[in-house]
């Protein structure tokens, strides 16, 4: 099969090299999967700089595994199924979040642990439903479980028009909540088009310094700092960070989540929303998919030979919604 391989840390067009591969097997409880369309997330330029180095504990310290295949997102057809795998017959169409210790969207094939893979959404096409894990599965966790959001009370949403941020957007309306959100000028009417009650732009406007208080502030950008964003948010409410590891050199924003949380003095409950990949994850965004309350937003489709040219995309960031793959 061809697959793009991460040769060494760096830009995608340094990193990402094509190469011919043996086709996997699926082995035991594994689902040996067609690729249809892979969704880019801030996860792969995160794997392919190597940046932040905590990131490099997963895949390499000094140079990327031999022949590791990135990519953290994908649709396509089950190809083959394990001896031991039960759920999913061949010709089942499925996305997936591979998980660290897979990757493998930007290849021809890949083989899954079948507990990592969903049923793809039945009104959604194969580059629509590429978009949804990792992003998506971030944003409702970050919403349910940190957040722990209930119908009528108020979000803000920061860095609302990326990846995580238009999914957060729909899922917070689909709670109940009402919800205003921070972006660019030109990503206005997006926001209003995914149900924002209010939208703040962030080139005008410092959503810290407007009096307006919130019961959660989700931040996906991290563009200010956390004690700025609690005088925003009401004494029972919380910060929530979720979507990107920040770019610092050890451990990027991880760090000033932890100590903001251990602080004793610190105003607001603090959180930092892991995505945990899994398949009931992708279960809870495709029910709201199948009942028409969450969408993908796609930026740009790119084809697979022009992965390097779709990483550069992500790469340069105010990418509105997300950059997919197609490999038709």
């Amino acid at each position: 099969m061809q697959a793009y391989i991460l040769k060494q840390y760096g830009p995608a067009h340094e990193s990402l090299a094509l190469k011919g591969l043996p086709k996997p097997v699926a082995a035991k409880n594994q689902v040996l999967i067609r690729v249809k369309a892979a969704g880019l997330n801030a996860a792969d330029w995160h794997f392919t700089k190597g940046d932040p180095y905590l990131i490099r504990m997963m895949v390499g310290l000094t140079a990327p595994r031999a022949d590791l295949v990135p990519g953290t997102a994908l649709a396509g057809v089950v190809e083959a199924v394990g001896p031991a795998a039960k759920d999913f017959a061949v010709g089942d169409e499925v996305f997936t979040e591979p998980g660290v210790d897979v990757l493998g969207a930007f290849g021809e094939y890949v083989a899954v642990p079948e507990g990592m893979v969903c049923l793809k959404p039945r009104n959604m096409s194969f580059e629509e439903a590429a978009a949804v894990p990792v992003s998506a599965t971030t944003a409702y966790q970050a919403i349910h479980k940190f957040a722990k959001l209930q119908p009528g009370q108020t979000i803000l949403i920061n860095g609302a028009s990326g990846g995580v941020g238009t999914a957060a957007v729909q899922i917070a309306k689909a709670v109940g909540a009402e919800v205003t959100t921070v972006c660019s000028t030109k990503n206005l009417a997006l926001m209003k088009s995914l149900g924002a009650d209010y939208t703040i732009d962030y080139t005008k406007e410092n959503f810290t310094q407007s009096g307006k208080i919130y019961d959660y502030v989700l931040d996906t950008v991290a563009s200010q700092s956390i004690a700025d964003c609690c005088k925003v948010i009401h004494e029972k409410g919380a910060y929530v960070s979720a979507g990107g590891l920040g770019t610092g050199v050890v451990m990027g924003n991880v760090w000033d989540n932890i100590k903001a949380k251990m602080n004793p003095f610190t105003a607001r409950r603090v959180e930092m929303a892991m995505n945990s990949a899994s398949r009931q994850a992708l279960e809870d965004v495709k029910k709201l998919i199948e009942e028409g309350k969450l969408k993908s937003v796609i930026d740009k489709v790119f084809t697979f030979d022009q992965i390097p040219e779709a990483m550069a995309m992500l790469e340069g960031g105010h990418v509105a919604g997300k950059v997919v793959v197609s490999f038709k």
